[in-house]
């Protein structure tokens, strides 16, 4: 009995945890503009390039993403708006970014993102393949 209690109880929490997860993703997609709120896939496939599509959100993307993400993240405090702006402008930047990036690369676990300041790309390529002296300097510096 108490094991199925136990099961009851994670589905429950797992069905809510499911439930935020797909309405925040939802609310970013739609800030974003994306077409028909799914996360712009189009009528692709998965072996196409990324790089045909680039990423040209809406004019008011900033703020309507800021907003869901003042609501998702920051649970609807508005002192965190300065925050939220600045999650919404790093999320923007880093989703031009990826969409630079072709999906062989994608798929292969060989991503680029800026760095925290600017136009600095930081590669997330094994550390084999990166320059010495760059493996956790650069994330402990941007913090």
């Amino acid at each position: 009995m108490r094991a199925a209690g136990v099961r009851v109880r994670v589905s429950k929490w797992l069905a809510e945890l499911e439930k935020m997860f797909y309405g925040a993703a939802t609310a970013y997609d739609k800030a974003l503009g994306s077409p028909g709120g799914g996360g712009g896939g189009g009528k692709e496939g998965r072996g196409s390039s990324l790089t045909t599509r680039p990423f040209a959100p809406p004019a008011d993307a900033r703020h309507a993403l800021s907003d869901a993400l003042l609501r998702n993240v920051f649970g609807d405090d508005s002192s965190k708006r300065p925050q939220a702006n600045l999650l919404s402008d790093y999320v923007i930047r880093e989703i031009a970014c990826l969409a630079q990036t072709g999906s062989d690369a994608v798929l292969d676990g060989r991503l680029r993102f800026t760095g925290g300041g600017g136009g600095d790309v930081k590669d997330s390529a094994p550390a084999a393949s990166a320059g010495a002296g760059s493996g956790g300097g650069a994330e402990t510096a941007a913090a």
